[in-house]
């Protein structure tokens, strides 16, 4: 399997841990969110509007999302929820990965090995968490 380490990587795959709570601006950043489950993007739109990014999505199917990104020149990083409706989201992240945008996946999966194997060093933010936590690692990946 190939591995985008180097294209998309941070420090490591763990949880999302916030020490402490910090409001980043994400003034003008474009935001890629592919979340199939309504409240999940509903509390993601609220949270990453009030920190001043502009959402593209949130996209709750694999190929709407793949369509989605064909016509997206610009995105500053994306947020991915690892299943959408029973398929992988994988092919979206590679996409991403392939362009140097950055992302962070978003998942209820106890299993994080397919994940860590193909994209090790991206974050993973287990879910359910404090959406919050999903902005700070924005901030972090766009700064």
């Amino acid at each position: 399997m190939k591995s985008y380490a180097n294209i998309a990587g941070s420090r490591g795959s763990r949880p999302c841990e916030i020490a402490t709570p910090q409001k980043p601006s994400l003034r003008a950043k474009r935001i890629f969110v592919a979340e199939d489950e309504m409240l999940v993007a509903l509390d993601i739109e609220t949270a990453f509007g009030a920190a001043g990014a502009i959402l593209l999505g949130p996209v709750g199917h694999l190929d709407e999302g793949l369509r989605s990104l064909e016509g997206l020149e610009e995105i500053d990083a994306a947020v991915l929820d690892v299943d959408l409706h029973g398929d992988e989201v994988f092919p979206l992240a590679k996409i991403l990965a392939e362009r140097h945008v950055p992302f962070l996946f978003h998942t209820g999966r106890s299993d994080l090995s397919a994940i860590t194997q193909l994209f090790p060093g991206v974050k993973i933010c287990a879910k359910p968490g404090k959406v919050e936590d999903l902005v700070t690692e924005v901030g972090r990946l766009v700064h």
